[in-house]
């Protein structure tokens, strides 16, 4: 139907005529997109309770498009749409309900929501309950069930459930532990542009878990994903060019690929960066650097720089001779698994009790702000 004859019949008050409009106007199509000319047309079709206008406006609240943003007015458009057993209104205000969009955060409503949807088979509705399942987020953690729901969405090509199987297989999650199921969801989503599963598949060929161990194939995988930003790719970069796995070993290509990981926050990378700086090996020597480094590291849980900087405290290298410091980032270390003896009892020869206590209790107020986050 020509739009000239799609207004007359919307303008005779034709509500399918009128949410057809609406689609023109929001897509651009027969016409200049304009979005304030679709809201007004899918209002009249909603008005005559037209379930697909009902959703499309949520849809344009949600996203302030020819409207004002506001949650709460697309809550209740998709809330119109979801009763009437729209799948895509379901699942959309599950996800109000799950983040607090709108309405007040309530997990179990959300449950309710995505299931209905789910059920409807609408894979991102059965990737959200199976991640709600996971987690035991508004009902008891159930992986087995999340496996089941994760299935589901995964096999109609959603790729972050076909991930999350991948985790599940790798972890031993609501499953037995198999490498070999790991790396197949894992490169099914890999395929899919799914950075995680990039970067995973990659680190299981450079292991050779559940797949013949291939530095190649590593370093094809870690590259698809470090090119997303992928920081956990970046270091597996950046480790293989420091070991010379799959490419010449190359320190300054390493410190490169440790740079853009540290970055972003990567705590390995941080380490080894700082290791880099502090031996000047692929990088000109910088202790202050190196020192910057491995506490940025450190303040993540890194038990290597926990331990290295509770050595440079002690000793005052580069550092002022801080023996508490040195004493809580000893402590620290050990209780993320590092063998801290020496350090520890050269630390208390000179260390006093009052000065042991503040360590202690420095130590003990990290721990809570780390276990928070």
């Amino acid at each position: 139907m020509a739009l000239e004859e799609l207004t007359q019949v919307a303008g005779a008050g034709n509500a399918q005529a009128q949410y057809n409009l609406g689609v023109n106007y929001a897509a651009g199509q027969g016409t200049a997109q304009n979005y304030t000319e679709a809201v007004q047309w899918f209002a009249k079709a909603a008005e005559q309770d037209h379930t697909e206008a009902q959703y499309a406006l949520g849809v344009m609240h949600f996203e302030g498009k020819g409207v004002l943003q506001s949650y709460m007015k697309a809550s209740q458009f998709y809330a119109l749409a979801a009763q009437k057993g729209h799948a895509g209104a379901q699942c959309n205000l599950g996800v109000m309900f799950d983040n607090g969009l709108g309405v007040l955060r309530n997990p179990q409503t959300a449950i309710k929501w995505y299931s209905k949807a789910a059920e409807q088979g609408l894979a991102r509705a059965q990737f959200n309950l199976g991640a709600k399942y996971a987690l035991g987020d508004g009902v008891a953690q159930n992986h087995q069930l999340a496996r089941q729901w994760f299935l589901k969405a995964a096999e109609q090509g959603d790729a972050k459930a076909g991930f999350n199987l991948g985790m599940m297989y790798l972890k031993g999650e609501g499953v037995m532990r198999d490498y070999k199921m790991a790396a197949q969801w894992f490169a099914k989503a890999a395929c899919q542009g799914h950075a995680g599963a990039q970067c995973n598949l990659g680190a299981l060929y450079n292991y050779g878990r559940g797949v013949k161990q291939d530095y190649q194939q590593a370093r094809q995988w870690f590259t698809k994903a470090a090119k997303q930003g992928h920081p956990e790719a970046m270091f597996g970069l950046g480790a293989q060019s420091v070991l010379g796995r799959g490419v010449p070993q190359n320190d300054t290509e390493a410190a490169a690929w440790f740079t853009k990981a540290a970055r972003k926050g990567h705590p390995d990378a941080q380490y080894y960066l700082g290791a880099m700086y502090d031996t000047g090996r692929g990088v000109p020597a910088n202790r202050n650097e190196a020192i910057r480094l491995f506490t940025q590291a450190a303040e993540q849980g890194s038990g290597p720089a926990q331990l290295v900087l509770a050595e440079k405290y002690a000793n005052g290298e580069e550092t002022t001779h801080d023996l508490v410091a040195a004493y809580k980032w000893a402590l620290l270390a050990e209780k993320a698994g590092e063998i801290i003896t020496d350090v520890k009892d050269a630390i208390e020869l000179e260390i006093d009790a009052e000065q042991i206590e503040l360590a202690r209790q420095q130590a003990e107020a990290f721990s809570r702000r780390h276990n928070r986050k």
